[in-house]
């Protein structure tokens, strides 16, 4: 039996640098009286404590300072010893933590109190055990686990004191204040939170986007980049309408204060908290900071951190808010001189934590998340009854180690403790090794030991085992399981150095070392397409059924497996109708080929794609058209250096998911997704969720707690991060045909999120079938009608409103996009828009509907979208009918409904750049772009047609100047005006607004159909006088585009079709004779005055000086690049496209001369401008996305 060790282990700094930290060893202490003996199993690391260990820790008066020191002040342990106390409050087995000054218990601090600081003049807590005064420990929060609780000591409790430290004790404030918070340290970060927490504004700055973002999922109203903002004080005087913010966290130092005294408000409280960017002011500005602090009535106050009484004030603050601490990362004990660079480094996003303690102390290297980790691979990769077993005798033991473990290391429990812990961990030993026999039956001894350490990567080979249920029922229990903190559960915990990997670009929780990666993948093989297109000399742009497929598709996931990424074949054996087509996309636009793709209408932007792919001519081979579809597969297939988000394109990470992973992922789905989309009401779920509120019974409330995960994740991370697909198979794990026979509103709910999850995931077909479910349940719920007379609470009649709209929302933009008929009703609905209403002022019990608010809410969205599309249902109705419709008539379709709406629009959310909170800009902006890419489709046949005529004198007709501006003339002109505002606009959100893989999606869909206008223009005409401006936009779009690489893999290939669809036509170079187009029409200059918006002049737009930074060069070779190849095809088939639009156009204007006169390609049309025999539109176009 092993003998459990009297020694520990600590690290020490001689003050001499942070390489030079070292480990030494001691006796274990043995507390005296009024003392506790504490096993330390969580350290937390402040900046104070990188400058103790290089002696740069001396602006403070340190009594008795050794040189010689053990770093650090924050813990979080276990009471594991007492001495002899008539008044200590503690029992063995409290969990407390650590009061950075020991002495100081209320009031202000004095000098002497200086004297017992930990980590400095005291010996800190970066040591296995230490000893602390009975008076000098505070209770741990219940719900934190040891690593967020580790935190509290001086991070939190700083920013609490720079809130709540000049008003009286219990009585927290900061309701309604805005408050300025310098960079995403620990201090900041914490601050944030506590003002969330009591509802203040606040105003966060950092250098990084991605940092900005992340704090914008905990709740930050407005970021500033002050990399990209270096006069952010400017910035923050503009937010605050010129009357500064109330509290500052000044966290900078020299180079920041006088930026503070310039946007702090009369009265306002700077609190001086640190010095990163400097301990000696610039020369450059010696004003007196009497002066600075005079001008407003400034308190200058400096926070060292507060006292314990402020302490457990603090903390029961955080248990009525639930409050988790932000870790950013969490080191071993052996990696703590790491640990202290990774923070000096500075790229953390709250928190670096060291954790302490291991399992065991006498030589096994297991841990229990490492035992966890092992049980969990157990259960996916196999299914014996005897494994199942071990997994669940793990589990039990694990619990039990844990504690017999800690009892047992403690040298002054009484014998009998220690003895009989001993003998428990006996057994434990036996039980695992037992264990372990029985795993070598399956795995070699180098297997077993990766797996312990690192999981399963993809230099692992390991057979792949039938998958079974427990592999999505745990899953699907990710986001619910209630389990208490520090417990494994059946989703076992990745330890958190691996969970934080990347948390400091993204919301990502797959560990970033590609070498220390806990994978799970699976295979995804190309798959050859099989089904031909029949040869055909007309060019449809709604695709036809193959012969033999009748517009079937398949959009399954491929099952999970761990087989030879290079296999030819995927892991079904060869079954390729078990893997989704890779072309098929949620944005309708990169579906090319006829078969497995569902049916996809002539406004879906699929269509041009269509008509280039199927456009090589009539003497094709059909094994030519094969290949070239092969190619288009191997698109996705392919991977560059142009592509980083997506290194290893067969492999996804399986990240293994814990409480604290789940609650992140909440936080930035209420964040970032619920702002725009609000179907949930954020209140009840996160009661629901921490089970102060009943649930749905069944699995549908799982369900719906696991969409939200995956939302969450979806929009917090980039493109290399699949934790959401993991969630949404347990999503799938708790849906079955059984929920078709309930109704509920939470199913709604799962059926409309998971449909707009799908679209973006690029399963239209698969989210378009959920969308219809979705809209039948809330149709059959009667969430169309509010009933006359019907006595129920105000706040359940708001819920059905939200969820209805909502859908109208999420189902209407979907259908629109895919071009197929709208399914929505539009008679017998007689619901209200929800109310513009804050979300705090309407509660469950609530006798009575709020007041509506004049400002911005996260329902203004939803009643304007909603708004919109019942205005122009209307238009898209005839969009997709015929016979086309004439110039005049779109002309007055637009005045009439689109002005309409615009006309509707309240004075805080019209059409123009808003300042608004960022939370709100997504959704403000895609209310911008969607009706002017509305009116880009109803014009665009008749700016093709102008471009025709411009490059053909013969083909114009003539008009005389009395006649003035024809019908096609404004619908040309609109076209032109709806693309440059729509480019415009985007540049504006994408410059300011938040950048998420949600916000991605719809700026790649907007943009690129609004740069096709001045695209297809400066082709026809690259000399005419506003080329320079249609340049501008193009060169606006491309830098755009290329800005956003991570957030959509999409995004370089965009950018490549752009480059080879313009060509040398974006330099202003002007060609030579030979080169030139003939004049251009007289309708460039017709003017149009019959109503101002119709006003148009491209000289008034300005986007040359506002490009992000771009390159030409590195577009992929051409020669090497399957997809370039696909690009050649595109363009070779792009002139016979536009001369299709524009005999379109010529139908729609009624000019042409006989049903039977030819078409272009050979083809015939009828006067409606519709390919005889096929009965579909040819005028609608799009490019792949």
């Amino acid at each position: 039996m092993a003998v459990v060790s009297r020694q520990m282990v600590k690290w020490e700094t001689a003050q001499d640098g942070l390489d030079n930290l070292y480990r030494s060893t001691c006796p274990i202490p043995i507390p005296g009286e009024d003392e506790v003996l504490v096993k330390v199993h969580a350290v937390s690391l402040n900046y104070r404590d990188t400058e103790v260990a290089m002696g740069l820790y001396t602006h403070h008066k340190t009594i008795g300072a050794s040189p010689n020191v053990v770093p650090c002040s924050d813990m979080c342990g276990i009471v594991v010893g007492l001495g002899n106390s008539k008044r200590s409050a503690w029992n063995l087995g409290d969990r407390v933590l650590s009061i950075f000054n020991q002495t100081h218990l209320t009031g202000q601090i004095k000098e002497k109190d200086m004297a017992f600081g930990l980590g400095l003049p005291l010996d800190g807590v970066l040591q296995q055990y230490r000893v602390f005064p009975v008076t000098g420990l505070v209770r741990a929060p219940d719900y934190l686990n040891n690593e967020e609780a580790s935190t509290l000591p001086i991070a939190a409790l700083t920013a609490w004191m720079a809130i709540n430290g000049s008003r009286p004790i219990n009585s927290p404030g900061g309701h309604g204040e805005t408050i300025l918070l310098q960079g995403t340290g620990g201090v900041s970060i914490g601050g944030l939170q506590i003002a969330h927490a009591v509802g203040a504004r606040t105003i966060i700055t950092s250098s990084s986007d991605a940092k900005l973002s992340r704090a914008e999922a905990l709740g930050a109203t407005f970021t500033i980049n002050y990399r990209k903002s270096p006069d952010w004080q400017n910035v923050v005087m503009n937010l605050t309408n010129g009357e500064g913010v109330d509290i500052i966290f000044e966290t900078g130092g020299a180079q920041t204060l006088r930026k503070s005294f310039d946007c702090i408000s009369f009265g306002g409280i700077i609190n001086c908290i640190g010095y990163l960017s400097g301990k000696q002011d610039e020369t450059a500005d010696r004003t007196n900071t009497n002066v600075l602090a005079l001008r407003r009535n400034v308190t200058l106050k400096g926070i060292i951190n507060g006292s314990k009484d402020r302490f457990e004030e603090m903390l029961r603050f955080y248990e009525s808010k639930k409050i988790r601490p932000v870790v950013d990362k969490v080191f071993p004990f052996d990696a703590a001189k790491e640990a202290f660079q990774y923070l000096y480094g500075g790229g953390h996003f709250g928190k670096v934590v060291i954790r302490v303690w291991l399992l065991f102390d006498h030589g096994h290297a297991l841990r229990f998340d490492g035992l966890t980790q092992l049980a969990h691979l157990i259960r996916i990769h196999h299914t014996s009854e005897a494994l199942q077993e071990i997994c669940q005798n793990l589990q039990t033991l694990i619990v039990l180690a844990q504690t017999l473990a800690s009892r047992a290391a403690n040298v002054v429990v009484a014998k009998d403790v220690v003895m009989a812990g001993c003998q428990h961990l006996t057994e434990v030993e036996e039980r695992l090794e037992k264990a372990e026999a029985l795993l070598k039956t399956f795995f070699t001894d180098a297997e077993l030991s990766q797996m312990l350490v690192h999981g399963i990567t993809n230099k692992l080979d390991v057979p792949p085992r039938p998958a079974t249920d427990t592999t999505t029922s745990t899953a699907s229990q990710a986001a619910t399981s209630g389990f208490p903190p520090g417990t494994s559960t059946a989703l076992p915990a990745l330890g958190s150095a691996h969970r934080q990997q990347k948390r400091s670009q993204s919301f990502s929780t797959i560990g970033g070392d590609p070498d220390h990666k806990v994978n799970l993948s699976y295979l995804e093989s190309p798959v050859d397409s099989t089904s031909n297109v029949a040869d055909n000399s007309t060019f449809p742009l709604e695709n036809l059924s193959a012969a033999d497929d009748d517009f079937e598709w398949d959009e399954r996931e491929s099952s999970w497996n761990i087989a030879d990424p290079r296999a030819g074949n995927s892991a079904f054996g060869g079954d390729v109708d078990a893997e989704i087509p890779k072309i098929t996309d949620g944005m309708a636009t990169l579906t090319a080929d006829d078969s497995n793709a569902g049916f996809l209408g002539s406004v879906s932007g699929s269509a041009l794609l269509r008509l280039i792919w199927m456009s090589t001519g009539a003497d094709d081979k059909a094994e030519g058209k094969s290949e070239r579809r092969e190619s288009l597969e191997q698109l996705f297939s392919h991977r560059s250096n142009d592509y980083p988000a997506t290194t290893t394109p067969w492999l996804r990470a399986q990240p293994l998911l814990t409480r604290a992973v789940v609650d992140t992922l909440i936080d930035a789905y209420f964040a970032l997704y619920h702002p725009t989309f609000p179907i949930l009401h954020e209140v009840t779920f996160r009661e629901q969720y921490a089970k102060l509120n009943g649930r749905t019974s069944g699995n549908t409330w799982h369900t719906l707690a696991n969409l939200v995960a995956a939302l969450g994740s979806f929009v917090s991370s980039t493109c290399s991060d699949d934790t959401h697909a993991t969630l949404f198979n347990g999503v799938k794990a708790n849906l079955s045909i059984n929920s078709l026979e309930t109704g509920s509103l939470s199913l709604v709910q799962a059926f409309a999120m998971a449909a707009n999850y799908l679209q973006k995931r690029n399963r239209p077909n698969s989210g378009y079938n959920y969308g219809g479910i979705a809209l039948r349940l809330a149709i059959s719920l009667g969430l169309h009608k509010e009933f006359r007379g019907w006595q129920t609470a105000p706040f359940r009649k708001e819920i059905r409103r939200r969820i209805w709209w909502s859908l109208c929302v999420l189902d209407v933009g979907a259908t629109v996009t895919y071009g197929r008929p709208l399914n929505w009703p539009q008679v017998g609905v007689d619901i209200p828009f929800p109310l513009n209403i804050q979300e705090k002022d309407l509660q469950l019990d609530s006798p009575t509907y709020p007041t509506e608010v004049n400002e911005t809410t996260i329902y203004t969205y939803v009643r304007t979208q909603s708004s919109y599309h019942l205005h122009t249902i209307r238009i898209y109705n005839r969009l997709i009918s015929n016979p086309i419709p004439s110039a005049a008539e779109l002309i007055s379709l637009d005045d009439e409904l689109i002005e309409g709406w615009l006309s509707s629009l309240p004075p805080y959310y019209r059409d123009d750049n808003l300042p608004l909170p960022n939370q709100y800009l997504l959704g403000h902006a895609i209310s911008r772009w969607r009706f002017r890419i509305m009116r880009i489709i109803m014009y665009r046949p008749f700016l093709i047609r102008w471009a025709e005529d411009g490059l053909d004198v013969a083909t114009a007709t003539p008009m005389s100047p009395l006649q003035g501006a024809s019908a096609e003339t404004i619908a040309t002109k609109r076209c032109f005006k709806a693309a440059e505002e729509c480019i415009s606009a985007i540049f504006q959100f994408w410059s300011s607004g938040t950048h998420t893989r949600l916000a991605a999606w719809y700026v790649l869909y907007f943009l690129l159909q609004a740069a096709l206008i001045p695209i297809h223009c400066l082709r026809r005409n690259p000399s005419h006088p506003d080329a320079s401006s249609w340049r501008n936009q193009v060169l606006t779009a491309l830098s755009i585009i290329d800005a956003m690489n991570d957030l959509n893999p999409s995004a370089p290939k965009c950018r490549d079709i752009i480059y080879r669809l313009c060509g040398e036509n974006l330099t202003s170079k002007p060609q030579t004779q030979s080169q030139q187009p003939r004049p251009q029409s007289h309708m460039q200059s017709q003017q149009d005055t019959t109503t101002p918006w119709t006003t148009f002049s491209n000289a008034d737009a300005n986007f040359s000086s506002h490009f992000f930074p771009f390159s030409s060069s590195d577009s992929t070779d051409t020669g090497m690049n399957p997809w370039m190849t696909e690009i050649d095809t595109a363009i070779d088939g792009y002139d016979i496209y536009c001369d299709r639009l524009s005999h379109a156009a010529m139908a729609g204007m009624g000019r042409l001369s006989n049903a039977g006169e030819a078409g272009p390609s050979g083809g015939f049309a009828s006067n409606d401008g519709t390919q005889i025999g096929t009965g579909v539109q040819d005028w609608d176009w799009g490019l792949m996305l």
